[in-house]
């Protein structure tokens, strides 16, 4: 039988912070999760630090915006309430769709 384990991230409230030789570090409370460089190719500029600023922000909100997309769905399925969605085009669907995919990928799944 071929099991699938499901993704699991570090818990916690997960913060953006400090600097080191244009590297952005990613902790939850004392541990640290990841780093970003923002001098990849070596050359450190404002466009190139800004961009490095923003990656580590977007790593540290990935529990919250996980979070928030496993709610979505959980208010679709109460909208709809457990029944499946026959209009052609439906915007909620194709959300709805999107926001499923984003979950597998945060997942391990896609």
């Amino acid at each position: 039988m071929n099991e699938t384990k499901q993704a699991k991230h570090t818990p916690g409230d997960w913060k953006h912070v400090g600097e080191s030789g244009g590297c952005r570090y990613i902790m939850a409370g004392d541990v640290q999760i990841a780093w970003v460089n923002g001098t990849e190719d070596g050359i450190d500029n404002e466009a190139r630090a800004a961009e490095g600023y923003a990656n580590g922000d977007l790593f540290a909100a990935a529990p919250d915006l996980l979070a928030a997309c496993r709610r979505v769905l959980e208010i679709y399925d109460d909208i709809r309430g457990g029944t499946k969605c026959v209009v052609l085009d439906c915007p909620q669907c194709a959300t709805e769709k999107a926001v499923g995919a984003a979950i597998a990928k945060a997942e391990g799944k896609s």
